[in-house]
């Protein structure tokens, strides 16, 4: 049984999984290695243009953050952490640091789009943007791997969400680049296009489209972490226990105003109370119920966290 715990779906395509790409690499080099020409398009018969309109930017961007990109280092916030994600000190200053990573992927001085996947950014991309980022929030040192996830995911979204707007929308190239976004040269929107219409590219983004529409049971908590929930559960207990994994499931996957859940959410959650309630071990029934961890993930704890670090 697969445990969505992603809040959002996007059109990115991860060229990873296509064997010479293993880390990801700049749509440049991806180019070179498979002997491909931006040229090699030119030549092919775009379907009619239909429509000649300038597109706008309809999808709601986040906050520009202009107040914190143009703060003082002395005036910088501090994020709590907990379990290597924040918790605080409250709402609002975990949604200025969310908002605010979302707004560093988009500026072009740290990073574009023109890479296969988030992995082949360069390392000296991501240090600049930590120090960055640091400049802006006092950080714990430990909430690195966290930062540096949460920018990946963001940079993600944001190319999916330019693909979906910008190049899904329109069926020619013409169409495309007359409705490209105007924050990114038209040079590089070229690249995007050309990456985007390759058979093999269109093949995996079908591919992880038909993945993603598997899965089941995603959480209800918008953009609250699951460490934030977590460390509200155990505060609320008198011995300050930490909640178990089948807890967190409950509890993240329940609606607050007594709404109905979706089946898959609402059979799943009944399971895991018919064997607790029977006298199977907490974590034994969330394992049974829903499996062992995929590679690489610890469920119930967010993306950031691995069984190494919990």
């Amino acid at each position: 049984m697969d445990e969505s715990e992603n809040s959002y779906e996007d059109e990115e395509e991860d060229a990873s999984d296509l064997g010479t790409d293993k880390k990801g690499m700049s749509l440049d080099m991806y180019f070179k290695v498979h002997g491909i020409s931006l040229d090699d398009e030119e030549n092919e018969e775009d379907e009619e243009d239909e429509k000649d309109e300038r597109a706008k930017d309809n999808w709601i961007m986040l906050s520009n953050c202009k107040k914190l990109h143009n703060s003082e280092f002395k005036d910088r916030q501090e994020v709590e952490f907990y379990q290597g994600q924040p918790i605080g000190p409250t709402r609002k200053v975990i949604s200025d640091l969310r908002n605010f990573l979302g707004t560093v992927v988009r500026n072009p001085t740290f990073v574009t789009l023109l890479y296969t996947s988030r992995h082949g950014v360069s390392d000296k991309s991501k240090e600049d943007m930590w120090e960055y980022i640091n400049e802006k929030f006092i950080l714990p040192i430990e909430s690195m791997q966290w930062v540096m996830q949460a920018l990946c995911r963001a940079w993600k979204k944001y190319k999916g969400q330019i693909k979906l707007l910008h190049f899904m929308k329109y069926k020619t190239k013409e169409q495309m680049m007359r409705n490209r976004p105007l924050h990114i040269p038209e040079v590089q929107f070229r690249k995007l296009i050309r990456y985007w219409r390759l058979p093999e590219i269109k093949a995996l983004s079908e591919k992880n489209i038909e993945n993603r529409s598997k899965q089941t049971c995603p959480h209800r908590m918008g953009s609250t972490g699951f460490a934030f929930v977590r460390k509200q559960l155990r505060d609320s207990k008198e011995n300050n226990e930490e909640p178990s994994r089948a807890e967190i499931f409950t509890v993240t996957r329940s609606s607050k105003k007594g709404k109905e859940i979706d089946p898959k959410s609402q059979s799943t959650i009944d399971e895991l109370k018919r064997r607790i309630e029977a006298g199977e071990d907490h974590e034994d029934a969330f394992v049974q119920v829903l499996e062992k961890d995929p590679p690489g993930r610890l469920r119930s704890y967010g993306a950031s966290i691995t069984k190494k670090l919990s």
